[in-house]
Formats: structure tokens, C-alpha cells, sequence
């Protein structure tokens, strides 16, 4: 598990610099935050979700890899979503509330903002994708979806 987590964390980072300089770009270039951070989140997610059977987790599921990765963008959807918006109160409360008394941090309030949320996004970025690699299978006499270890669920 601790290599995992180890190779993990070399991935993510390295999605997340794609994700990062994406978002650092698009910040300069459109003002709308949670547009930039939707555009860059897919891209690392997409990078880090295609590294990982290979280089992280052992790829046990009988399920091709591109139904997954369907579930997986559906689940990034969902939480670049709330991360977006997480990024968004973020920068609002950082402008309204911090600025005022240190302005010189101003033009990097909404990087700050995508810094603050990272380890949210890691964590349950770790969780999901072990379970979807490494887990997730189907039961094609049954045509049910299981984690390995608990209980089944319909299709």
C-alpha cells in the first residue's frame, strides 16, 4: 500500500503540474475560474487515470479499461464540479477578506486557491482509482457489478 500511495503521489503530481500550468494558462486568459479549472481537471484526471493500471495499481478487473474510464470522467465530473466551486469561494473569500489587508497577494488569489483544495482532490482521486482498477469487476454470469469483498449491485 505504501508503494502505491508512493507512485501515487508521483503521477498525481505529475497530472497535477499538467492540470496546474492548464489552469495557471487559462486563468491568464479567461476570467471565468471555474471554466479553467473544469478544462485543466479533465486533462490531469485524464492523464493520471491512464498511467495508473500500469504504473500504480494492479489491474485486476475484468471490465475494459475504457468502461471504466467512462465511470471514472463521470466521477471527475462530479468532483471537479465541487472542487471548482470549492476554488471559487476560495478566491471570493481570499479577495474579499484577505486582499483588502495584503494585497500583494491579489494576483495569485485564485492559485492559491486551486492549492488550498489539491489534497481533497488527491485523496479521493487515490480512493476511487484503486477501487476502479483494482476492484471493480463483473460477474458476467450474473451481470452484476462488485467490488471485490462486498456485496454485489444490479446493473
Amino acid at each position: 500500500m505504501f508503494q502505491q500511495i508512493t507512485r501515487f503521489l508521483g503521477i498525481s503530481g505529475l497530472g497535477w503540474v499538467l492540470d496546474f500550468t492548464i489552469f495557471t494558462i487559462l486563468g491568464l486568459i479567461i476570467e471565468e475560474l471555474f471554466y479553467a479549472s473544469v478544462l485543466s481537471a479533465l486533462a490531469g484526471a485524464s492523464f493520471v487515470f491512464f498511467l495508473s493500471p500500469k504504473f500504480i495499481f494492479q489491474d485486476k478487473s475484468n471490465i475494459p479499461l475504457k468502461y471504466r474510464y467512462v465511470l471514472y470522467i463521470f466521477y471527475q465530473i462530479l468532483l471537479i464540479l465541487f472542487i471548482s466551486y470549492l476554488i471559487v469561494e476560495i478566491d471570493r473569500f481570499l479577495h474579499n477578506l484577505i486582499c483588502p489587508l495584503l494585497p500583494v497577494i491579489s494576483p495569485f488569489a485564485y492559485i492559491i486557491s486551486k492549492l488550498l483544495v489539491t489534497p481533497v482532490a488527491m485523496t479521493s482521486n487515490f480512493i476511487v482509482l484503486k477501487i476502479i482498477i483494482e476492484r471493480l469487476t463483473m460477474n458476467k454470469e450474473t451481470t452484476t457489478f462488485a467490488t471485490k469483498g462486498h456485496s454485489n449491485f444490479k446493473r
